[in-house]
């Protein structure tokens, strides 16, 4: 096994000697990889044809790279000249796992000079994807060069062009990325990376992700040094990427079945362009259409499809509507109409979601028009692109401009848009129903591969998470049924059990052991979706009469003190907590204290109360529908 010194001192000399590919240079290129191309291309003397492979006739096109196969390097001469010019790539991934600080990876560079034969005042577009995401930037000196300092000690030699946050994190706090990824696993996930250089001494830089067809994903620019300017970009250069100060020797080959090499990111390099820009053209950023979404994401809803139906028929929730406008109702109507509301600075899915039903209840069970209008801006800020998100700041980085992320808490987007999907299907219009519909079939199929991982986050952390990921992914997949009915019995399956069987938060007496912040939190949602069960489907599956929801009301009773506010307990307030598990066990199992308390916490927030004060009061609509129309009187309901 070659050392990495020997390597880099054999690739130098190779560099020196050979100053041009064997094949003219060229100005326009559109490079697939198909068999016999590999002629086109120069290979780094000592690099590892594994790392970086060619397909042989009768293969799908594309470059295979996998980092875990050793050090893959290969260029071409492409001169663009110092005038306008764009390059852009599309891959698609096959392996990995997301893991902040991390490089294993792959770059496709458009370079000044051969990466390895690169000096101070040479420079690069670089369109990089890494374990910790994409890096899509512009670099003086080499392009990922490994360079030995002394000893065993090993650095990239290159220095990023753009300031800190113009176009990446720029180092801080450990992190490179432009872009972080929209989930853990990252196989099957494709992006379109570009770069462009304007005559007006400009660069340009975009991503774009299947996730979100029609638009770019993110986008950034900056200006070019003016030393570099005159400085052309002559050579097409693919490299993988790893750290070179790991333990193991960055040319080494690992085995891809195998940590570490098994969560390096792998997959085929599908297409790279190069071309000069005309003179005056504005260059566009590619992006990826509605076509090229897996074919079993339908976006039309499915035949037979009746909506309203996840939380009964629209003369049910038409009863409920009448209801409200009785006297005796008007604290819960208020307490609907106070979630009508929409946050300014909203930009993650999470809040997102939760605000977007909070929206819908409030219309369908008030009417109120601007409810319904705040729902509809919701849901496009959740599924097409914006320039209202944060831009050029920590974590933020160049101007992100949608938001995919369905990972962890983001999953309440996916609560959000099925609810509204349901509640809201005629007023949305056709292109919303395709926008969500497309999130929602992420979403089933993200939960379906976070489960067979035994991801501990969704599976075996025995606090809220595992309730809210379950509870969120099973009233999304319901809103799939009659779309995708094999697939959503499967998540259907797996949410129910894991609420069940490994949802430990809230013990069978009731009490919750992380406190009543944590009571509501991570009971509402597996409530949510056992209720959207039983009037979708006819049964909820057992999960609206666990015993931890029948005897919520002993909860309540232990933890409630005497000046009307709950007892602090692990992680929680004084404030009243707890509507929907309340709401469930007085409605359904007749807890005339639970049915008092869940009135109270609605006549609190009516009077905007400080204190006491009602706690979480989102899904006050599912609540409603829990609680019935039963009134408490000398401890019996009537």
């Amino acid at each position: 096994m070659r050392s990495a010194t020997a390597l880099y001192v054999r690739t130098f000399c190779f560099l020196s000697m050979v100053s041009v590919s064997a094949f003219a240079a060229e100005t326009e290129l559109d490079e697939t990889f198909a068999p016999g191309s590999e002629r086109a291309w120069t290979r780094e003397a000592g690099s590892s044809p594994a790392a970086l492979a060619f397909h042989g006739a009768g293969a799908p096109i594309g470059l295979a790279f996998d980092p875990a196969l050793g050090y893959g390097s290969i260029w071409r001469r492409v001169d663009l000249g110092s005038g306008g010019c764009e390059v852009s790539c599309e891959i698609e991934l096959a392996r990995g796992n997301a893991e902040p600080w991390r490089w294993p990876g792959m770059v496709v560079a458009l370079c000044s000079a051969e990466p390895a034969a690169m000096k101070d005042d040479d420079w690069a577009l670089a369109l990089s994807l890494h374990k910790q995401g994409l890096r899509v930037t512009a670099v003086r000196k080499g392009v990922f060069q490994p360079q030995q300092k002394t000893g065993k000690h090993w650095q990239f030699n290159e220095q990023e062009i753009p300031k800190r946050y113009q176009v990446s994190m720029g180092g801080a706090g450990g992190h490179h990325f432009s872009l972080q990824w929209p989930g853990k696993n990252l196989a099957s996930q494709r992006v379109k990376l570009w770069a462009a250089r304007t005559t007006d001494g400009h660069l340009h830089f975009a991503a774009s992700h299947i996730y979100g067809p029609g638009a770019t994903w993110w986008e950034a620019d900056c200006a070019l040094p003016t030393e570099l300017a005159s400085k052309p970009l002559r050579v097409l250069a693919v490299r993988t990427v790893r750290e070179v100060g790991a333990p193991v020797p960055w040319t080494e080959p690992l085995d891809p079945t195998k940590p570490p090499g098994v969560s390096m990111p792998s997959g085929v390099l599908r297409r790279v362009s190069v071309r000069a820009l005309k003179e005056g053209e504005t260059p566009k950023p590619p992006v990826f259409e509605e076509d090229d979404l897996p074919k079993e994401w339908s976006l039309k809803p499915a035949e037979g499809e009746i909506h309203p139906s996840l939380y009964g028929d629209a003369k049910e929730l038409a009863k409920v509507r009448e209801r409200l406008k009785d006297p005796r109702w008007q604290a819960w109507r208020q307490m609907l109409i106070k979630q009508d509301k929409i946050d300014g600075k909203l930009f993650d899915p999470n809040r997102i979601g939760v605000q977007l039903s909070s929206c819908v209840w409030a219309w369908t069970l008030t009417g109120e028009t601007s409810a319904r209008e705040h729902a509809l801006a919701l849901i496009d800020r959740v599924t097409t692109a914006t320039d209202d998100l944060p831009k050029c700041e920590h974590n933020w980085p160049g101007r992100v401009r949608q938001t995919i992320d369905l990972d962890e808490f983001a999953c309440h987007a996916i609560e959000g848009l099925a609810t509204a999907y349901d509640l809201l299907h005629r007023e949305m219009g056709e292109s919303r129903r395709r926008a969500v519909l497309r999130v929602l079939h992420r979403g089933l199929d993200y939960y379906r591969d976070r489960m067979r991982a035994n991801d501990w986050w969704y599976a075996n952390n025995p606090s809220n998470t595992i309730g809210v990921a379950a509870g969120c992914h099973g009233i999304g997949a319901l809103a799939l049924r009659t779309q995708r009915p094999k697939d959503v019995e499967e998540v259907l399956d797996r949410a129910a059990k894991a609420i069940q069987e490994r949802y430990i938060g809230i013990a069978d007496d009731g009490g919750c052991l992380e406190g009543t912040l944590y009571w509501q939190y991570g009971g509402m949602y597996p409530v949510v979706f056992g209720l959207a069960l039983e009037r979708a489907l006819g049964d909820s599956r057992g999960l609206l009469d666990l015993p931890r929801f029948k005897h919520a009301g002993a909860y309540a009773r232990t933890i409630l003190g005497g000046d009307g506010e709950m007892t602090c307990f692990n992680d929680t307030q004084p404030w009243l907590s707890g509507l929907l598990p309340m709401a469930l066990c007085g409605g359904r199992h007749k807890d005339p204290l639970s049915l008092w308390l869940v009135d109270r916490m609605a006549a609190l927030a009516a009077a905007d109360s400080k204190m006491p004060l009602a706690g979480d009061q989102r899904n006050a609509g599912p609540a409603l529908l829990l609680r019935g129309g039963a009134f408490p009187k000398n401890g019996h309901l009537l």
